[in-house]
């Protein structure tokens, strides 16, 4: 294990993995300036031949007048020399997906942007995310004044092995490490590991379905009001790299989820539970989060996630990891068994905090 997961593991589910590998990732092109000329001319980011450069993580840009938010992108990068100024933004995602109109977002703070010559909007993901450059930059005064590039984290990760190759660079060494034990270096073949799970996916995907189907589906519908669909099931795989159900509550963007969590290292074994979820533009977002910490203090089997974020999805969760149940001798039965507890604490809970906007 690389000593950057080791310190990852001291705040499991605290520090989100996306924020702490940025922060690796910014600190190698601010430290090494070849390593960082290089990326540029690698990539095709930018032909300014650079006087002055400035980078920085987490930098937040005030909310447009057409959106509720601020925006907030992974990497800031100020390009600039006598002739000429651009603006690199950088959105970073593992195991994740684009938030709602996100880079659409970004690619309109560039364009509001004044006194630079060209904005650069970079969007870097571990998984397979196609974007449309015209739909990206379709709300944009000035398009031509923007480039949108995508790349995976793969091809960062195999730039900075040839980069580092035979220098001795232990940092360096230990973030490509990293990379490798989160999915990060990329394989494009398919492994033995990789037929098992499509050949068995059917299989595995009936009996989640049905530790999740029955009585479980029908105290769900019971306190959400709204039938669970297994259809969305395979929408939040695909989005959120958990098979679950998901349901708004009492308004837009307060959630409850219940199903599978995977997690980002295939070795790993899913979560199984339940979260509530309030996102950032959500009305009454602060009382919701102040509910939330009083129910996690008062209840330690409750886990917070960004309570003290503003500007992304924060929640409450309780899970158990599915290795927890392999020495069951009927997995279903006891999967349902536990999903059932869940949902009555949620009732308990509900009846204890009425002030969350459950309906």
């Amino acid at each position: 294990m690389s000593i950057f997961n080791n310190l990852l593991q001291l705040n499991p589910n605290v520090i989100p993995l996306e924020d702490f590998f940025t922060e690796m990732f910014v600190y190698l092109l601010k430290v090494d300036e070849d390593l960082f000329c290089s990326w540029i001319e690698k990539f095709k980011i930018s032909e300014i031949e650079v006087g002055s450069r400035f980078i920085s993580s987490q930098e937040t840009f005030d909310s447009l007048e057409n959106h509720f938010s601020a925006s907030r992108p992974d990497i800031f990068i100020e390009l600039k020399n006598e002739d000429r100024k651009e603006i690199v933004l950088v959105e970073s995602k593992i195991g994740s997906c684009e938030g709602p109109q996100q880079l659409k977002r970004y690619a309109e703070h560039l364009d509001n942007l004044e006194n630079i010559d060209c904005g650069v909007l970079i969007y870097i993901t571990r998984d397979y995310d196609k974007k449309d450059q015209k739909q990206i930059l379709s709300t944009c005064s000035n398009p031509d004044k923007i480039q949108f590039k995508q790349f995976r984290w793969y091809e960062i990760y195999l730039f900075l092995k040839s980069f580092y190759q035979d220098s001795g660079n232990i940092f360096a060494e230990e973030i490509l490490k990293f990379m490798e034990e989160y999915g990060l270096a990329g394989d494009n073949r398919f492994t033995s590991v990789d037929v098992l799970a499509m050949s068995n996916f059917s299989r595995v995907r009936t009996m989640m379905d049905e530790t999740m189907g029955g009585q479980v589906s029908d105290k769900f519908k019971a306190f959400a009001k709204k039938v669970p669909l297994t259809s969305t099931c395979l929408t939040q795989m695909r989005d959120h790299n958990r098979y679950t159900f998901k349901q708004d509550l009492g308004t837009t963007g307060f959630e409850l989820v219940l199903g599978y969590f995977m997690k980002s290292k295939i070795t790993d074994y899913p979560d199984v539970g339940i979260l509530l979820g309030v996102g950032p533009n959500t009305n009454d977002r602060k009382i919701i989060i102040e509910t939330m910490k009083e129910l996690q203090s008062s209840n330690p089997n409750w886990k917070g996630n960004n309570l003290h974020e503003t500007k992304n999805w924060s929640d409450i969760t309780q899970s158990m990891s599915l290795d927890k149940f392999m020495n069951e001798d009927d997995h279903i039965y006891a999967l349902q068994d536990y999903f059932l507890e869940l949902l009555d604490e949620l009732f308990t809970i509900r009846k204890e905090f009425p002030g969350l906007p459950w309906d």
